[in-house]
């Protein structure tokens, strides 16, 4: 989303220089072109703006469940590796990144424990099996999420890809109507974005975070 903000920038700014100057009929001629989307551009990114909050608590979430999952199977291998030495424990454990696999694994330890007849592995069995629910849970929340995020991030590409293609046509027309120097021209100009204006849109989403990667899971 990082990258798509300066559009978003300069599309509530363009509203307003469309506003003031479309008594030119050129820059007038504009209204059913470039307003519209303009304002498509604004409302797709402003949705996917409000919704990668969410889909970054529940990345974080998901990956917080499985690096709980591997650190409760990591503490209950020792016990199955004594009390079950013909079984091998080579694989549990062993694609940490992949839910599907990790949660296999818990369940398969679990069972493990669960034909030792002692009250501390049923008590191991029920730990693994609750991490392992909690891990399916939240990594299903969070493939939801991520394809969700995706689709919006989509939409805002191919909004912001119609509106960048009209405002270089509108910064054309002002270049010969206006004129370069004309501060309404001067706004619109790449090297502008980063300096704060009159004519932002004081309701805009902050520019994103950069996206943390993937804490590494225990050892």
């Amino acid at each position: 989303m990082a990258t798509h903000w300066k559009s978003r920038r300069f599309a509530a700014r363009v509203l307003k220089v469309l506003a003031r100057h479309r008594a030119v009929a050129a820059i007038g001629a504009y209204d059913a072109s470039l307003g519209p989307k303009a304002n498509a551009f604004i409302t797709t990114y402003d949705t996917a703006a409000r919704y990668e909050g969410t889909w970054r608590k529940e990345m974080t979430e998901g990956r917080g469940a499985m690096a709980a999952l591997l650190a409760e199977i990591n503490a209950w291998k020792p016990h199955v590796a004594r009390e079950r030495p013909g079984y091998d424990l080579t694989t549990i454990g062993d694609r940490p990144a992949v839910p599907e696999d990790l949660i296999q694994d818990g369940i398969a330890l679990a069972e493990q424990l669960e034909s030792v007849a002692a009250p501390w592995a049923a008590a191991g069995a029920t730990a693994l099996r609750a991490k392992a629910t909690d891990a399916e849970r939240e990594t299903d929340e969070a493939a939801a999420a991520d394809a969700q995020h995706s689709a919006n991030l989509t939409a805002v590409r191919a909004a912001q890809a119609a509106f960048d293609a009209e405002l270089q046509l509108f910064r054309n027309t002002l270049r010969a109507t206006i004129g370069r120097s004309h501060p309404d021209f001067q706004k619109l100009r790449a090297e502008k974005v980063a300096t704060t204006d009159a004519d932002d849109d004081p309701a805009a989403p902050a520019p994103s975070p950069p996206v943390a990667p993937a804490p590494a899971p225990p050892a």
